[in-house]
């Protein structure tokens, strides 16, 4: 189905995008609702989470299976005119790979966009030379390495759910990736809520046991990290809705490395929820508004809390800002020349702010 905006009909593009629960699915579908032609490959030459973690930390060790990879996906795509590459974050994406596809393809748009910081994603910075246009989440790359500056996004239905009247059984909700001081903070601002006799609801997922005993071993900041309290299976992408749906306020702690905002920030904003945040970059976004996000410090997550903060209501956006931040919003921001994207002039990326 084609959306009312077809702003990319009939247009061929190749997507190349790590997997992140399922938002590549939804980032090819907002292509083809807008007309797109879309061919998806996974960025990865498989997602075991030992590759994952050897693609991030030293790649060269299996260079011969990524080149292999991208070999076969040449293969696929030698007859096929693009009009579009869009390559999402792309740590593992070769050199190679992107010369030939200029090759074949030289009339064709390239756009990179990069979900994570540079500074967790350093084998990117290679390949940008290959790109039209360039795109980052975190406005201190974006300065440092001339990118355009582009938030990330809620899907459709977190929009949904702004609309629901089911009741509120949680005052708040943090379902998160163990990581850093994570779980800590978590635990506290958790403590916190039961003096209070608010009710919340907390998820904390690890890839795998291996990884678990890995980081319990060599990893301070798993020290207090207890097993009983870890998934090492995912929340279902309709358990997760259901909880928004359910919830008040959503916890977001950040990587403490992370300047750009999470995409749990922007699922937050797509449902019309109140958000508690470490990331203090957030008060320079204009969506900032104290009656519906407040920010903690890492060493004492508590201050600041309120009780009416969980009780009051919550203040929406403008329409236009709240779009904005819609996944169709971030695609035609990225894509189409003539969207008036209100990010690209916005006060977030003033030199000011980002010396």
């Amino acid at each position: 189905m084609i959306t009312e905006y077809g702003f990319l009909k009939d247009k061929r593009v190749l997507f190349i995008s790590v997997k992140f629960f399922s938002l590549e699915k939804k980032i090819e579908e907002c292509l083809i609702n807008n007309g797109a032609l879309v061919d998806y490959y996974d960025e990865r030459p498989t997602n075991n989470s030992i590759v994952k973690a050897v693609i991030r930390f030293k790649k060269g060790l299996i260079e011969g299976r990524i080149r292999k990879y991208y070999l076969n996906i040449l293969n696929s795509i030698a007859s096929v005119d693009y009009d579009y590459l869009l390559v999402n974050k792309g740590e593992s994406v070769p050199a190679f790979f992107l010369e030939e596809f200029i090759k074949i393809n030289p009339k064709s748009k390239r756009i990179y966009y990069n979900w994570d910081s540079f500074k967790n994603n350093k084998y990117s910075l290679e390949n940008l030379k290959y790109f039209n246009c360039k795109f980052s989440f975190d406005p201190y790359d974006c300065k440092e390495y001339d990118l355009k500056f582009r938030p990330l996004f809620f899907i459709d239905e977190f929009k949904k759910i702004r609309y629901s009247k089911r009741n509120k059984d949680f005052h708040l909700l943090s379902i998160s990736t163990v990581h850093s001081d994570r779980y800590d903070i978590t635990k506290k601002i958790k403590e916190w809520c039961e003096k209070k006799e608010l009710k919340h609801y907390v998820f904390f997922y690890i890839q795998a046991l291996w990884y678990y005993i890995f980081r319990k071993l060599f990893d301070k900041n798993f020290k207090n990290v207890e097993l009983k309290n870890i998934s090492f299976k995912g929340l279902s992408f309709e358990n997760i809705c259901s909880l928004y749906e359910s919830s008040k306020v959503i916890l977001d702690i950040n990587h403490s490395d992370q300047k750009g905002l999470t995409i749990r920030t922007f699922e937050a904003i797509g449902a019309e929820k109140k958000i508690i945040t470490t990331n203090k970059e957030i008060l320079k976004y204009s969506f900032y508004n104290p009656k519906n996000i407040i920010v903690i410090e890492r060493d004492d997550p508590s201050l600041g809390l309120r009780l009416d903060f969980f009780n009051d209501d919550y203040e929406p956006l403008p329409e236009d800002l709240y779009d904005s931040l819609s996944i169709n919003g971030w695609l035609k921001s990225l894509f189409d020349e003539n969207y008036n994207d209100i990010w690209y002039n916005n006060e977030i990326i003033n030199k000011k702010n980002y010396k």
